[in-house]
């Protein structure tokens, strides 16, 4: 059948099932790339002959597919409200609790996630996640959970800085010092979701972020993906391992209002423009990545895992 082009942008992905192509590229295809869609994701890579998972499309579906992505996500990011902390920050107690585990006898709140910044022990996760707590707590590769110390906050742009105790910590994150240099770049958040059980370790969610997203002066910017409770704080870090922004929240379905549902596809992350003045106003010095060879996704995991905490904040 005819593929009515002009209408594939409010019901694309639908729409594909029928107007692209049914049959996978093949290895007697000519040898060039080939655009490939995951129908499941709604995510465009380039793939060459028979390597396509999902369904080859030509260049003016693959045009359309990233126009209608492109919408949801400024439309998202322009319906989100403000998530900052409370008007008034109350600093959590720091005491230690009996047998050395700061946080017996006390009930957990919530919990999120945090990342390494500096050698000193300074970690930066979401202000929301350590808002309004008695305690909190973080536990790292060793899952030794220790307490720490908010020494600062940003409302405007809902950060918080921990002191951690961890002096010479193994791994500490790198920022990326050109974080807009890919179009459509391919990430992942790295944190403690609460999907069902909390996790032991850190585990990895994909991202796509748009064009230009990652290099905005804005405090944040949306991204495609799915990330989950917990993972407030978590780095958003892309293919070289090198954080590009930290994650704030879902963004809310449209229509739904500030209070409504949150849209599972559509992620919210702190910009890295806004990480590096938080951190420069507190005197903390995070490197910068060399960025001289993207890593694979496991590989880029693997190391995360080494500086990134889970946060907990206990009543």
């Amino acid at each position: 059948m005819a593929c009515p082009r002009r209408a594939l942008a409010p019901v694309l992905l639908a729409a594909l099932a029928l107007c692209a192509p049914s049959r996978p590229a093949t290895a007697q295809d000519p040898a060039t790339a080939q655009w490939c869609l995951d129908p499941q994701r709604g995510a465009l890579a380039r793939a060459l002959p028979g390597r396509c998972a999902g369904i080859v499309v030509d260049d003016e579906t693959a045009r359309l597919v990233e126009a209608e992505r492109a919408r949801r996500v400024r439309e998202a990011l322009q319906r989100a409200p403000a998530r900052g902390g409370p008007g008034a920050f109350q600093q959590p107690e720091a005491a230690p609790g009996a047998a050395g585990d700061p946080a017996q006898g006390r009930r957990e709140k919530m919990a999120g996630t945090g990342f390494l910044v500096d050698g000193a022990g300074n970690a930066v996760t979401s202000l929301h996640v350590v808002a309004g707590c008695g305690l909190v707590t973080v536990a790292g590769f060793d899952r030794v959970r220790i307490a720490a110390r908010v020494v600062a906050v940003a409302r405007e742009s809902d950060l918080a800085l921990l002191a951690t105790g961890r002096a010479a910590p193994a791994a500490v994150a790198t920022l990326s010092p050109r974080p807009g240099r890919p179009a459509d770049m391919r990430a992942m958040a790295v944190g403690h979701s609460l999907l069902g059980q909390p996790s032991a370790s850190a585990s990895a969610v994909d991202a796509i972020v748009p064009r230009g997203a990652a290099a905005t002066a804005q405090w944040r910017f949306a991204f495609r993906g799915k990330p989950y409770p917990g993972h407030s704080g978590s780095p958003l870090l892309d293919s070289f391992g090198e954080v590009i922004g930290v994650v704030h929240a879902r963004a809310p379905e449209p229509g739904s209002g500030p209070e409504g549902r949150n849209d599972p596809r559509i992620g919210l992350a702190v910009s890295l423009a806004a990480l590096r003045a938080f951190l420069a106003a507190n005197g903390v010095h995070a490197r910068d990545g060399d960025g001289r060879e993207a890593l694979a996704p496991d590989v880029v995991l693997e190391r995360a895992r080494r500086f990134v905490l889970r946060v907990g904040c206990w009543s």
